[in-house]
């Protein structure tokens, strides 16, 4: 994810066999709460810790969520690009789909095995698989 400000985050979500949908310490990596000013990403669960840069969840065939909140407190960020590469996702037979989602609407904006980048206003995203 990269702002107009220039700021970069690197963030990854996916599925591993243990993970659960709560914090997993062998399996999630921390992130720093957001900054009191500034442009900043993380996903987010909605157990303690709450700021994960890493965000793993089970390998089931209940559907996943991962939610992404991209903010900017001061205001300097106005667009952001999300891009993603897609051939990391498994290949062949994979049951459902990577939908990005704006949370706020409800809207489908990329199929994720499809595209690998979108341009985007700083928002709250969803991916589901």
């Amino acid at each position: 994810i990269s702002g107009d400000t220039g700021k970069t985050f690197t963030l990854t979500f996916g599925t591993e066999v243990g993970a659960t949908d709560g914090w997993d310490e062998l399996e999630d990596e921390l992130t720093a709460p957001p900054p009191y000013a500034g442009y900043y990403a993380y996903f987010s669960i909605p157990t303690f810790p709450n700021f994960l840069k890493t965000d793993l969840r089970a390998t089931t065939d209940h559907q996943n969520s991962w939610y992404c909140f991209i903010q900017d407190t001061v205001g300097n960020a106005t667009t952001s690009t999300l891009t993603w590469d897609s051939s990391t996702f498994p290949s062949g037979a994979v049951p459902g789909s990577l939908t990005l989602i704006d949370d706020n609407t409800s809207t489908a904006l990329a199929d994720m095995l499809a595209e690998t980048s979108i341009p985007t206003a700083l928002m709250n995203y969803r991916v589901v698989k």
